[in-house]
């Protein structure tokens, strides 16, 4: 599977975004401002018990050509995976990926990470749009997966949408 999803196109845009999803770890826990978030379950199948790999699909997102699709999973407030993907339409559907371990340093999208062996148990998945120069995602959905095994999540595509 090609695990390169996105690229930044400028130093600008790399560290712009890097300073976003520093912003959104500060703030992801914090329920005062749910504008722009819902929180849904998760489509998930399981395929067993013990460690597994999530792999993550969407219904279509739209309205948002040019930018980009981040996901996190997180277990408490450790990020434990992380997909990152160039939304190329105005009707973007997310092709199974799977989530791959987040990257040492500041981009979130960087290449070359092995695909993330979660531990079973339950994880939270947070979804953002993000353009390049802004700090908070455009919109955002929140969805929980629980993994034994190889699991899938589908994650909603209109919650994303303007």
């Amino acid at each position: 599977m090609n695990r390169r999803n996105a690229t930044i196109p400028t130093l600008l845009s790399f560290l712009t975004l890097s300073l976003l999803l520093l912003a959104v770890a500060a703030c992801g826990g914090d329920d005062d401002d749910a504008a722009g978030e819902a929180t849904t379950p998760a489509t998930a199948t399981t395929a067993g018990s013990g460690p597994g790999t999530v792999t993550l699909t969407s219904s279509a997102i739209e309205g948002q050509a040019g930018k980009i699709l981040l996901v996190f999973a997180t277990s408490g407030s450790e990020r434990v995976g992380r997909v990152c993907a160039s939304i190329t339409s105005d009707e973007f559907t997310l092709p199974e990926t799977i989530m791959t371990e987040v990257p040492e340093g500041d981009d979130p999208c960087g290449d070359g990470t092995p695909e993330a062996m979660l531990a079973e148990g339950t994880y939270s998945l947070t979804a953002g749009v993000f353009v390049g120069g802004q700090q908070t995602a455009e919109s955002s959905t929140t969805l929980s997966v629980d993994v034994a095994g190889n699991v899938s999540a589908e994650i909603d595509g209109a919650a994303l949408s303007p």
